[in-house]
């Protein structure tokens, strides 16, 4: 079978030096009969320093065949190039784009069938798989190897499609004769294959062979392109999706249905929680439902609640709830009814006439976090919004002993487009352990309903869970010389047992035997040799009792809270603690700390790894430590048994709006949290952060107040903070700085901003006063710097690289911010301050214990022509602080000194005294 392979050029050589490499390895396995129609798409093949990668690309073991396709639609794109093609198959690939090993070769080998549509396994760069592509699995989790393929019917399974061409073959002559004048936009390749699918009704899935597409897709929730475009919220919903549902009357094929119910899936999870892209504001609301609900009106329920539980229709209780909500107007009650579940056994469901929305047998409790003090397991957890909704009870089972769970206001909150729609219920309970455990004793969840008892499953979605689901033979040393051991028992018991120091190696040996020789995988094999560095090195890195204090801020940046507070505490020389910086070795930063004399710990080395696992004192600047540290929610499963730092907040930003969802006391399991301000702990001592009760909140000051010393030139600081829709999102990790987003110069978040720096007004008033301006671009948008037009009077400033925020706080005279932690620090020495709260741009922030009208540093401003008015003043006054300012300035802060540092080192050995073994 002959291949025609359209391969769409980048712009950018490195994807297509990734594919080619691929492909040259591909097809010299091959007899040569595949041929590849490469699609320039604005790649300069003329261009002299493009020749060695075109020659390259002409030696390739194929048919070779340039094309221009500048300007073209994707479809019409790949119909040109199919105009070339005379292979048996047409499939496509896009530069970065690479296949499993043997892919070519085994089309080649492969006889023609009588399929139109073949399709392999799809995935994207980090192994996840891709919507409605998801390998086929036996009961045993081994992939199902099928030679000649699987045969799909599509009337009756949807849980294989193919969406784009990509990972998919499509018989030549039928892509040939295809019309592509639709205009879905970005639909558009959906719709054609949803269309053939229709007429051909089965496909051919190859589950052994792989695709990785590096072109972020729909379902992806951060770098999808359209997310970040209004009209695909709506426009697409009622102009194509509506009138293309209604077109088949009152029967719509079930595999409509499905990608429809996909459509909507994908707007709601682009936008949960902190993914918000403010693109659709709160008027835009009502109207966006009313869009879902019209399309959820032609969707048969048993796919909106994803009975079938389809992989790319999987979302949480809560959201299905949402879904009916929405569809039936907020007509949709809940109720219990007695069905039959996959495994014959009869058992009560949360459904909605005759439709089930959520499993009462296989409701979850999710465990967030696990500690031991005074005798007493203690134990974090999250229940369901729809099981807490129905069940009539839910206990926490030890020792035949049941305890109800005790609930609690910690933030549980889901949001969609910034709305709240439901939350998990949080709990807290503190379990007697007795000095001697017996096996046999489990600890469980159950819930009854009525006359029936369901155990529960527990699950383990925290990084500071302590077990983990991922082996089975995961557990958790603790109490005093860790002489209990807690164990995974299947997926709904939690075994505690006494331990020895024998028992615990033995545990984990069976933890390394797993690993290796049952699971398998590369990153089980990579933590074998990282649990095992660990065990090796512990005792020499924390000889003689010694205590690891890790401190870091923004990885690819330093010089916030936790580095004033690292080189203070160093400075102390206990010998009993050794301290260390993490920074990334490429940042600017981190060669003037060496030049400073310090040591900086390397990110992503040996040692970082090791640090952190034994980081008895966690000192942070920033949410998300895990993350921070290169360890997403799967990694940390390897080693969170081991880790047990106490984390404590030095802080980037005043803890003053409504931030629990980032700063909550489990979002980084925070042990000590230092506050400047009286309205902090106000603000943090509200139950839905959780911190009372714990004595973590510590009035001291910020580390970083002590280098603030007013040094006023005439300078003018513009400093706004950063938006979501403004930014690329993080792609790898937290600590990484953020890619370059080609969208940007299209939000009014840049409008805003550009036209204000290059206002003809205020560029005269500058030069008139003598005054200089600098417009300091928040870290997370520093990349955008050359999309700002220049003048003569606006210097641009990435805040990467050696900028120092403490010299431009120092030296400036005035700052112009809008919500941006950064006006605490100004006026921390009594600056005056302006702010642009600009009617174009939503605000980023909830206020809490901070109302900018009554409590903020200066005057606010709704557009530029006000801004600049009160800028005008200023500088015709010499930039001086009004005293209502002063006195608010007065009022917020507890301390006007410069030993911030001091307070909170004496603090932290207080509490590491009564704390850490």
């Amino acid at each position: 079978m002959r291949l025609s392979l359209v391969w769409i050029l980048s712009k950018r050589k490195k994807d297509n030096k990734t594919s080619l490499t691929m492909l040259q390895k591909q097809l010299k396995e091959t007899n040569g009969s595949h041929e590849v129609v490469v699609c320039t798409n604005g790649f300069d093949v003329g261009k002299e320093s493009n020749q060695e990668f075109v020659s390259a690309v002409k030696n390739l073991n194929a048919k070779i065949f340039f094309l221009d396709i500048a300007g073209k639609k994707e479809l019409a794109m790949y119909q040109a190039a199919v105009e070339k093609a005379t292979g048996d198959y047409v499939t496509m690939i896009y530069s970065g784009d690479v296949y499993s090993e043997g892919y070519l070769a085994f089309w080649e080998k492969l006889g023609d069938g009588e399929e139109t549509i073949l399709m392999t396994s799809k995935f994207t760069p980090e192994e996840k798989p891709l919507p409605f592509a998801a390998q086929l699995k036996d009961d045993n989790g081994n992939v199902i190897h099928e030679k000649d393929g699987i045969r799909m019917d599509l009337n009756q399974d949807c849980s294989l499609l193919p969406m784009y061409l990509g990972g998919t073959l499509v018989r030549r002559e039928v892509f040939a004769q295809g019309k592509f004048e639709r205009e879905e936009g970005a639909d558009e390749e959906r719709f054609f294959f949803m269309e053939l699918c229709l007429k051909e009704q089965t496909l051919r899935f190859f589950n052994q062979l792989q695709y990785v597409s590096a072109v972020a897709r729909e379902g992806n929730v951060s770098l999808y392109t359209p997310i970040f475009h209004k009209e695909w919220y709506m426009d697409t919903l009622t102009d194509w999706w509506v009138p293309y549902l209604k077109s088949f009357g009152e029967k719509i094929p079930k595999l409509v249905q499905v990608n429809a119910m996909f459509t909507v899936k994908c707007r709601w999870m682009a936008n949960r929680d902190n993914q918000n892209k403010h693109i659709l504001d709160e008027s835009d609301l009502d109207a966006f439902f009313r869009c879902v609900g019209e399309v959820l009106h032609f969707i048969d329920d048993r796919i909106i609640m994803n009975t079938e539980k389809m992989p790319a229709l999987k979302v949480d209780s809560g959201l299905r709830w949402v879904y009916g909500y929405v569809k039936y107007h907020g007509d949709f009650e809940l109720s219990l009814m007695r069905a039959e579940t996959e495994e014959g056994e009869i058992h009560e469901m949360a459904a909605h006439n005759g439709v089930a929305v959520s499993d009462l047998y296989k409701t979850n409790v999710n465990i967030q976090f696990m500690d031991y003090k005074n005798g007493k397991l203690h134990i974090d957890g999250t229940i369901p919004f729809v099981t807490k909704m129905l069940a009539d009870n839910i206990y926490l089972v030890y020792r035949n002993e049941s305890y109800p769970l005790v609930y609690n206001e910690r933030y549980g909150l889901v949001k969609y487009f910034g709305k709240s729609m439901y939350k998990k219920f949080a709990f807290s309970m503190d379990i007697p352990i007795p000095e001697k455990c017996s096996p046999k004793d489990k600890l469980y969840f159950d819930l009854t309903v009525g006359e029936e008892k369901i155990r529960m499953l527990i699950t383990y979605n925290s990084h500071y869970s302590r077990l983990t689901s991922c082996y089975k033979s995961s557990y958790w040393c603790f109490g005093p010389k860790k002489k209990y051991m807690a164990l995974t028992s299947g997926d709904n018991e939690i075994t505690i047992k006494n331990t020895w120091e024998l028992g615990r190696f033995w545990q984990e040996l069976k933890v390394l035997a797993e690993l290796m020789f049952v699971n398998r995988t590369k990153r089980d094999f990579m933590f074998v040799g990282i649990r095992t560095a660990y065990h090796i090195l512990k005792p020499f890195m924390k000889f003689g009792g010694k205590k690891i204090w890790l401190y870091f801020d923004k990885i690819y940046k330093g010089g916030d809270s936790s580095e004033y507070l690292y080189k203070y505490a160093v400075a102390q020389k206990d010998p009993k603690i050794k301290h260390y910086y993490l920074v990334d070795k490429n940042a600017t930063d981190y060669q003037r700390l060496v030049d400073e004399g310090y040591t900086p710990l390397v990110r992503k080395s040996i040692k970082h790894r090791l640090v952190f696992m034994m980081a008895d004192m966690m000192v942070i600047s920033n949410s998300t430590s895990y993350a921070f540290n290169n360890f997403g929610i799967i990694n940390s499963s390897y080693v969170r048994d081991l880790i047990d730092s106490h984390a404590c907040c030095v802080q980037h930003g005043m803890s003053v709006q409504k931030i629990a969802i980032a700063q909550n006391r489990l979002r980084d399991n925070t042990r000590l949290y230092f506050c400047a301000s009286k309205y902090e702990i106000e603000n943090l001592s509200k139950p839905v952060y959780d911190y009372v009760g714990y004595d973590a909140l510590k009035l001291t000051g910020v580390p970083r107040y002590d280098g603030l010393v007013d040094r006023s030139e005439k300078q003018i600081m513009i400093s706004p903070t950063w938006r979501m829709q403004a930014a690329v999102k993080v792609q790898s990790s937290e600590g990484e700085a953020r890619g370059y987003n080609p969208l940007f110069k299209k939000t009014d978040y840049y409008k805003v901003y550009n036209s204000l720096i290059n206002d003809p007004r205020l560029l005269e008033a500058a030069r008139q006063y003598g005054y200089k301006i600098k417009y300091v671009l928040h870290p997370i948008v520093s990349v955008q710097e050359k999309d700002f037009d220049k003048n003569d009077v606006v210097d641009i400033v990435p805040a990467i690289g050696d900028m120092s925020y403490e010299d431009m706080f120092c030296e400036s005279s005035l700052m112009v911010t809008d919500f941006s932690g950064i006006q605490f620090d100004f006026a921390y020495m009594r600056k005056p301050i302006v702010y642009l709260h600009h009617e174009d741009i939503p605000q980023h922030y909830e206020e809490g214990t901070f109302f900018y009208d009554t409590m903020g540093f200066g005057e606010i401003a709704h557009n530029n022509d006000e801004l600049i008015d009160y800028l005008i003043e200023y500088m015709q006054n010499d930039c001086v602080m009004k005293e209502e300012y002063v006195r608010r300035a007065d009022d917020f802060f507890y301390y006007n000194d410069h030993n911030n540092c001091e307070r909170i080192y004496k603090e932290m050995i207080q509490y590491q005294k009564e704390n850490i073994v």
